[in-house]
Protein backbone atom coordinates (compact mmCIF):
# COMPACT_ATOMS: atom_id res chain seq x y z
CA UNK A 1 0.00 0.00 0.00
CA UNK A 2 1.39 3.39 -0.92
CA UNK A 3 0.47 6.32 1.24
CA UNK A 4 1.82 9.83 1.45
CA UNK A 5 1.68 12.05 4.50
CA UNK A 6 -0.44 14.60 2.72
CA UNK A 7 -3.18 12.01 2.25
CA UNK A 8 -4.07 12.44 5.90
CA UNK A 9 -3.46 16.19 6.18
CA UNK A 10 -4.91 17.40 2.91
CA UNK A 11 -7.77 19.87 3.30
CA UNK A 12 -10.09 18.50 0.64
CA UNK A 13 -13.24 19.59 -0.96
CA UNK A 14 -16.59 21.12 -0.28
CA UNK A 15 -16.78 22.48 -3.78
CA UNK A 16 -18.72 24.83 -5.98
CA UNK A 17 -19.91 24.04 -9.47
CA UNK A 18 -18.43 26.64 -11.84
CA UNK A 19 -19.64 27.69 -15.27
CA UNK A 20 -17.31 28.28 -18.22
CA UNK A 21 -16.98 32.01 -17.58
CA UNK A 22 -14.50 33.52 -15.13
CA UNK A 23 -16.84 35.63 -13.03
CA UNK A 24 -18.41 34.10 -9.87
CA UNK A 25 -21.54 32.06 -10.41
CA UNK A 26 -24.36 30.78 -8.25
CA UNK A 27 -23.58 27.67 -6.16
CA UNK A 28 -25.65 24.82 -7.56
CA UNK A 29 -24.46 22.11 -5.16
CA UNK A 30 -21.71 21.32 -2.67
CA UNK A 31 -19.10 18.71 -3.39
CA UNK A 32 -18.74 16.56 -0.30
CA UNK A 33 -16.28 13.92 -1.40
CA UNK A 34 -16.02 10.49 0.19
CA UNK A 35 -12.89 8.70 -0.98
CA UNK A 36 -11.04 5.44 -0.43
CA UNK A 37 -7.37 4.70 -1.07
CA UNK A 38 -6.67 0.97 -0.95
CA UNK A 39 -9.79 0.64 1.17
CA UNK A 40 -8.98 3.41 3.67
CA UNK A 41 -11.94 5.71 4.15
CA UNK A 42 -11.64 9.53 4.14
CA UNK A 43 -13.99 12.48 3.80
CA UNK A 44 -13.24 15.88 2.35
CA UNK A 45 -13.20 19.05 4.43
CA UNK A 46 -12.83 22.68 3.37
CA UNK A 47 -14.28 24.26 0.26
CA UNK A 48 -13.47 25.83 -3.08
CA UNK A 49 -12.40 24.83 -6.55
CA UNK A 50 -8.73 24.90 -5.58
CA UNK A 51 -9.36 22.30 -2.87
CA UNK A 52 -11.18 20.01 -5.31
CA UNK A 53 -8.35 20.36 -7.80
CA UNK A 54 -5.76 19.60 -5.11
CA UNK A 55 -7.72 16.60 -3.83
CA UNK A 56 -8.07 15.13 -7.32
CA UNK A 57 -4.36 15.66 -7.97
CA UNK A 58 -3.59 13.84 -4.73
CA UNK A 59 -5.87 10.92 -5.61
CA UNK A 60 -4.26 10.61 -9.04
CA UNK A 61 -0.85 10.64 -7.38
CA UNK A 62 -1.92 7.78 -5.10
CA UNK A 63 -3.15 5.83 -8.12
CA UNK A 64 0.14 6.50 -9.93
CA UNK A 65 1.93 4.95 -6.95
CA UNK A 66 -0.09 1.77 -7.35
CA UNK A 67 -3.10 2.35 -5.10
CA UNK A 68 -6.72 1.66 -6.02
CA UNK A 69 -8.70 4.87 -5.58
CA UNK A 70 -12.48 5.21 -5.36
CA UNK A 71 -14.44 8.42 -4.74
CA UNK A 72 -17.90 9.94 -5.01
CA UNK A 73 -19.76 13.09 -4.05
CA UNK A 74 -22.32 12.07 -1.45
CA UNK A 75 -24.35 15.23 -2.18
CA UNK A 76 -25.20 14.20 -5.76
CA UNK A 77 -27.39 11.28 -6.75
CA UNK A 78 -26.77 9.77 -10.20
CA UNK A 79 -29.55 9.97 -12.76
CA UNK A 80 -30.23 6.26 -13.04
CA UNK A 81 -32.51 6.64 -16.05
CA UNK A 82 -29.54 7.95 -18.02
CA UNK A 83 -26.99 5.51 -16.63
CA UNK A 84 -27.01 1.94 -17.89
CA UNK A 85 -24.17 -0.21 -16.61
CA UNK A 86 -20.64 0.94 -15.99
CA UNK A 87 -18.77 3.66 -17.85
CA UNK A 88 -15.12 2.85 -18.56
CA UNK A 89 -12.30 5.06 -19.76
CA UNK A 90 -8.62 4.47 -20.57
CA UNK A 91 -5.90 6.92 -21.53
CA UNK A 92 -2.17 7.52 -21.28
CA UNK A 93 -2.79 11.19 -20.46
CA UNK A 94 -3.05 12.14 -16.79
CA UNK A 95 -4.87 15.37 -17.66
CA UNK A 96 -7.44 13.48 -19.75
CA UNK A 97 -8.05 11.13 -16.83
CA UNK A 98 -8.41 14.10 -14.49
CA UNK A 99 -10.97 15.74 -16.78
CA UNK A 100 -12.90 12.47 -17.11
CA UNK A 101 -12.98 12.05 -13.31
CA UNK A 102 -14.47 15.53 -12.95
CA UNK A 103 -17.13 14.83 -15.57
CA UNK A 104 -18.11 11.58 -13.87
CA UNK A 105 -18.20 13.22 -10.44
CA UNK A 106 -20.40 16.00 -11.85
CA UNK A 107 -22.78 13.28 -13.05
CA UNK A 108 -23.02 11.81 -9.55
CA UNK A 109 -21.11 8.65 -10.44
CA UNK A 110 -18.90 6.58 -8.16
CA UNK A 111 -15.44 6.48 -9.75
CA UNK A 112 -12.57 3.99 -9.39
CA UNK A 113 -9.18 4.78 -10.94
CA UNK A 114 -5.99 2.75 -11.31
CA UNK A 115 -2.70 3.21 -13.14
CA UNK A 116 -0.67 0.51 -14.88
CA UNK A 117 2.99 1.34 -14.30
CA UNK A 118 4.12 -1.10 -17.00
CA UNK A 119 1.97 0.27 -19.81
CA UNK A 120 1.50 3.85 -18.59
CA UNK A 121 -2.27 3.52 -19.00
CA UNK A 122 -4.82 5.12 -16.68
CA UNK A 123 -8.02 3.11 -16.24
CA UNK A 124 -11.27 4.45 -14.85
CA UNK A 125 -14.60 2.84 -14.10
CA UNK A 126 -17.67 4.85 -13.13
CA UNK A 127 -20.94 3.35 -11.96
CA UNK A 128 -24.21 4.64 -10.55
CA UNK A 129 -24.67 4.13 -6.82
CA UNK A 130 -27.41 5.80 -4.80
CA UNK A 131 -25.72 7.48 -1.83
CA UNK A 132 -28.15 7.17 1.05
CA UNK A 133 -28.48 5.44 4.38
CA UNK A 134 -28.99 1.74 3.82
CA UNK A 135 -32.51 0.38 4.13
CA UNK A 136 -30.96 -2.75 5.67
CA UNK A 137 -30.81 -1.11 9.14
CA UNK A 138 -33.47 0.34 11.42
CA UNK A 139 -33.57 3.75 13.06
CA UNK A 140 -31.38 2.43 15.89
CA UNK A 141 -28.71 1.27 13.40
CA UNK A 142 -29.50 -2.42 13.95
CA UNK A 143 -29.63 -4.77 10.95
CA UNK A 144 -33.06 -5.93 9.88
CA UNK A 145 -31.52 -9.33 9.16
CA UNK A 146 -30.92 -11.70 12.07
CA UNK A 147 -28.21 -14.23 12.90
CA UNK A 148 -28.51 -17.18 15.27
CA UNK A 149 -25.82 -17.23 17.97
CA UNK A 150 -27.26 -19.99 20.16
CA UNK A 151 -30.33 -22.14 20.63
CA UNK A 152 -33.22 -19.71 20.39
CA UNK A 153 -30.94 -16.65 20.47
CA UNK A 154 -30.66 -14.31 17.50
CA UNK A 155 -28.78 -11.01 17.17
CA UNK A 156 -28.76 -8.02 14.85
CA UNK A 157 -25.50 -6.35 13.85
CA UNK A 158 -24.68 -2.65 14.09
CA UNK A 159 -24.53 -0.56 10.93
CA UNK A 160 -20.71 -0.49 10.93
CA UNK A 161 -17.69 -0.78 13.17
CA UNK A 162 -17.52 1.48 16.22
CA UNK A 163 -15.78 4.87 15.87
CA UNK A 164 -14.58 7.36 18.50
CA UNK A 165 -13.69 11.06 18.45
CA UNK A 166 -11.52 12.21 21.37
CA UNK A 167 -12.15 15.97 21.17
CA UNK A 168 -15.89 15.49 21.74
CA UNK A 169 -15.67 12.18 23.65
CA UNK A 170 -18.29 10.77 21.29
CA UNK A 171 -19.01 7.37 19.77
CA UNK A 172 -20.84 6.38 16.59
CA UNK A 173 -21.14 3.56 14.08
CA UNK A 174 -19.38 3.87 10.72
CA UNK A 175 -21.80 4.96 8.00
CA UNK A 176 -20.85 2.11 5.67
CA UNK A 177 -19.93 -1.44 6.59
CA UNK A 178 -16.69 -1.16 4.60
CA UNK A 179 -15.67 2.19 6.16
CA UNK A 180 -12.33 1.97 8.02
CA UNK A 181 -10.02 4.88 8.81
CA UNK A 182 -6.89 2.73 8.53
CA UNK A 183 -3.61 4.47 9.33
CA UNK A 184 -5.37 7.53 10.76
CA UNK A 185 -5.70 5.38 13.90
CA UNK A 186 -2.13 6.43 14.64
CA UNK A 187 -3.54 9.79 15.78
CA UNK A 188 -4.94 8.63 19.12
CA UNK A 189 -4.18 11.68 21.28
CA UNK A 190 -6.89 13.71 22.99
CA UNK A 191 -6.03 16.53 20.57
CA UNK A 192 -7.07 14.58 17.46
CA UNK A 193 -10.34 15.85 16.00
CA UNK A 194 -10.92 12.91 13.63
CA UNK A 195 -12.51 9.51 14.12
CA UNK A 196 -10.60 6.35 15.03
CA UNK A 197 -11.85 2.77 14.94
CA UNK A 198 -9.21 0.54 16.57
CA UNK A 199 -9.94 0.29 20.30
CA UNK A 200 -8.62 -1.50 23.35
CA UNK A 201 -10.82 -4.32 24.60
CA UNK A 202 -12.17 -2.40 27.60
CA UNK A 203 -12.45 1.04 25.95
CA UNK A 204 -15.90 0.62 24.41
CA UNK A 205 -17.80 3.62 25.70
CA UNK A 206 -20.87 3.20 23.52
CA UNK A 207 -23.72 3.49 26.01
CA UNK A 208 -26.84 3.06 23.88
CA UNK A 209 -29.16 0.50 25.41
CA UNK A 210 -28.84 -3.11 24.33
CA UNK A 211 -25.60 -3.00 22.33
CA UNK A 212 -22.87 -5.45 23.36
CA UNK A 213 -20.02 -7.65 22.20
CA UNK A 214 -20.72 -11.21 21.16
CA UNK A 215 -19.44 -13.85 23.54
CA UNK A 216 -16.91 -16.43 22.42
CA UNK A 217 -19.54 -19.17 22.42
CA UNK A 218 -21.95 -17.02 20.41
CA UNK A 219 -19.37 -16.19 17.75
CA UNK A 220 -18.38 -19.85 17.49
CA UNK A 221 -22.03 -20.84 17.04
CA UNK A 222 -22.47 -18.09 14.44
CA UNK A 223 -19.55 -19.38 12.40
CA UNK A 224 -19.84 -23.15 12.76
CA UNK A 225 -23.19 -24.37 14.10
CA UNK A 226 -26.19 -22.30 13.02
CA UNK A 227 -28.64 -23.35 10.35
CA UNK A 228 -28.71 -20.97 7.38
CA UNK A 229 -29.78 -20.68 3.76
CA UNK A 230 -28.32 -22.42 0.72
CA UNK A 231 -26.08 -20.14 -1.36
CA UNK A 232 -24.42 -21.24 -4.60
CA UNK A 233 -25.29 -24.85 -3.81
CA UNK A 234 -23.82 -24.78 -0.31
CA UNK A 235 -26.23 -25.65 2.49
CA UNK A 236 -26.05 -23.66 5.74
CA UNK A 237 -24.05 -20.90 4.07
CA UNK A 238 -22.73 -18.90 7.01
CA UNK A 239 -19.84 -16.80 5.65
CA UNK A 240 -17.36 -16.21 2.84
CA UNK A 241 -14.14 -14.22 2.49
CA UNK A 242 -14.48 -11.38 0.01
CA UNK A 243 -13.28 -7.98 -1.20
CA UNK A 244 -15.82 -5.15 -0.95
CA UNK A 245 -14.84 -1.77 -2.38
CA UNK A 246 -11.21 -2.96 -2.60
CA UNK A 247 -11.15 -3.94 1.08
CA UNK A 248 -10.69 -7.56 2.20
CA UNK A 249 -13.03 -8.92 4.82
CA UNK A 250 -15.66 -11.45 5.78
CA UNK A 251 -19.25 -11.56 4.55
CA UNK A 252 -21.72 -13.04 7.02
CA UNK A 253 -24.90 -14.41 5.48
CA UNK A 254 -28.01 -14.09 7.69
CA UNK A 255 -30.07 -17.12 8.66
CA UNK A 256 -32.46 -16.31 5.82
CA UNK A 257 -30.70 -15.07 2.70
CA UNK A 258 -31.44 -14.93 -1.02
CA UNK A 259 -28.46 -13.84 -3.11
CA UNK A 260 -29.41 -10.88 -5.33
CA UNK A 261 -29.90 -11.47 -9.03
CA UNK A 262 -27.14 -10.03 -11.20
CA UNK A 263 -24.46 -10.15 -8.48
CA UNK A 264 -21.74 -12.80 -8.84
CA UNK A 265 -22.30 -15.80 -6.57
CA UNK A 266 -19.65 -16.18 -3.85
CA UNK A 267 -17.23 -19.10 -3.75
CA UNK A 268 -15.32 -20.56 -0.81
CA UNK A 269 -18.41 -20.51 1.39
CA UNK A 270 -17.76 -21.73 4.97
CA UNK A 271 -14.05 -22.16 4.15
CA UNK A 272 -12.15 -21.10 7.28
CA UNK A 273 -8.88 -20.73 5.37
CA UNK A 274 -7.29 -23.83 6.84
CA UNK A 275 -8.75 -26.11 4.19
CA UNK A 276 -5.93 -26.71 1.66
CA UNK A 277 -7.23 -24.50 -1.13
CA UNK A 278 -5.81 -21.54 -3.01
CA UNK A 279 -6.71 -17.95 -2.11
CA UNK A 280 -8.77 -17.87 -5.30
CA UNK A 281 -10.78 -20.88 -4.17
CA UNK A 282 -11.40 -19.63 -0.63
CA UNK A 283 -12.71 -16.29 -1.89
CA UNK A 284 -9.93 -13.99 -0.64
CA UNK A 285 -9.06 -12.88 -4.18
CA UNK A 286 -12.08 -14.11 -6.14
CA UNK A 287 -15.19 -12.75 -4.39
CA UNK A 288 -14.80 -9.19 -5.69
CA UNK A 289 -17.70 -6.79 -5.13
CA UNK A 290 -18.09 -3.12 -6.00
CA UNK A 291 -20.05 -0.66 -3.88
CA UNK A 292 -23.01 -1.22 -6.21
CA UNK A 293 -22.76 -5.01 -5.80
CA UNK A 294 -22.50 -4.64 -2.05
CA UNK A 295 -25.57 -2.42 -1.82
CA UNK A 296 -27.59 -5.26 -3.32
CA UNK A 297 -26.10 -7.85 -0.94
CA UNK A 298 -26.55 -5.53 2.04
CA UNK A 299 -30.21 -4.98 1.17
CA UNK A 300 -30.52 -8.79 1.13
CA UNK A 301 -29.23 -8.87 4.71
CA UNK A 302 -25.50 -9.59 4.39
CA UNK A 303 -23.03 -8.21 6.95
CA UNK A 304 -19.41 -7.29 6.15
CA UNK A 305 -16.57 -7.43 8.69
CA UNK A 306 -13.64 -5.46 7.19
CA UNK A 307 -9.95 -6.13 7.73
CA UNK A 308 -9.48 -2.90 9.66
CA UNK A 309 -6.03 -3.88 10.96
CA UNK A 310 -4.70 -3.58 14.51
CA UNK A 311 -2.91 -0.93 16.53
CA UNK A 312 -0.01 -1.25 18.97
CA UNK A 313 0.44 2.11 20.68
CA UNK A 314 0.53 4.61 17.83
CA UNK A 315 1.54 2.13 15.13
CA UNK A 316 -1.09 0.54 12.85
CA UNK A 317 -0.40 -2.88 11.36
CA UNK A 318 -2.05 -5.15 8.83
CA UNK A 319 -4.73 -2.85 7.43
CA UNK A 320 -6.49 -4.70 4.59
CA UNK A 321 -4.87 -7.92 5.81
CA UNK A 322 -6.32 -8.76 9.23
CA UNK A 323 -9.59 -8.17 11.03
CA UNK A 324 -9.54 -9.05 14.73
CA UNK A 325 -12.95 -8.33 16.24
CA UNK A 326 -13.16 -8.21 20.02
CA UNK A 327 -15.39 -10.75 21.78
CA UNK A 328 -16.67 -10.43 25.35
CA UNK A 329 -14.70 -13.28 26.94
CA UNK A 330 -11.22 -12.95 28.42
CA UNK A 331 -8.38 -15.45 28.51
CA UNK A 332 -6.15 -15.20 31.56
CA UNK A 333 -5.37 -11.82 33.05
CA UNK A 334 -4.34 -9.92 29.93
CA UNK A 335 -6.01 -11.36 26.81
CA UNK A 336 -9.46 -11.51 25.23
CA UNK A 337 -10.86 -13.69 22.47
CA UNK A 338 -11.32 -12.31 18.96
CA UNK A 339 -13.15 -13.29 15.80
CA UNK A 340 -10.26 -13.46 13.35
CA UNK A 341 -10.55 -12.64 9.64
CA UNK A 342 -7.46 -13.48 7.61
CA UNK A 343 -6.66 -15.09 4.27
CA UNK A 344 -5.56 -18.32 5.96
CA UNK A 345 -7.70 -18.40 9.08
CA UNK A 346 -11.22 -17.32 9.94
CA UNK A 347 -12.61 -18.30 13.32
CA UNK A 348 -12.71 -17.77 17.07
CA UNK A 349 -9.76 -19.84 18.24
CA UNK A 350 -7.33 -17.01 19.04
CA UNK A 351 -6.95 -14.34 21.73
CA UNK A 352 -5.07 -11.04 21.74
CA UNK A 353 -3.62 -8.72 24.39
CA UNK A 354 -6.42 -6.50 25.63
CA UNK A 355 -4.48 -3.25 25.28
CA UNK A 356 -4.16 -3.81 21.52
CA UNK A 357 -6.33 -1.62 19.29
CA UNK A 358 -8.80 -3.67 17.28
CA UNK A 359 -12.21 -3.13 15.62
CA UNK A 360 -15.46 -3.48 17.54
CA UNK A 361 -18.68 -4.68 15.89
CA UNK A 362 -21.54 -4.61 18.34
CA UNK A 363 -24.71 -6.70 18.29
CA UNK A 364 -28.16 -6.38 19.80
CA UNK A 365 -30.40 -9.30 20.71
CA UNK A 366 -33.47 -9.75 18.56
CA UNK A 367 -36.50 -9.55 20.85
Amino acid sequence: MKHTAKLFTLLAAVLTFAACKPEPVEVLYERNIVYYVDGENHRSTGHGEEQWDALLDNLLEQAALGSIVTFYNENIQPILSKTKGNVTFSTTSREEMKAWCTRMEDAGMTVTITYNTETGVWNGTAYAVMHHASNAFDEEDASLSTFSVGDGVKVRFSRGILQYKATTDSWRFAQQQFDCVGHANEFIGTWYDGWVDLHGWDSNGYSQSGWRLMTHDEATYLMTQRSASTVNGVENARYALAVVNNLHGLILFPDDYVHPTGVTLPVGINNNGQTPTTLQENGWYSNLYTIADWQCMEEAGAIFLPTAGRRNGTTVYDFNKYGLFWLADTLGSDKAYVLSVWERYTGTGTAEFRQMGAPVRLVKEDR
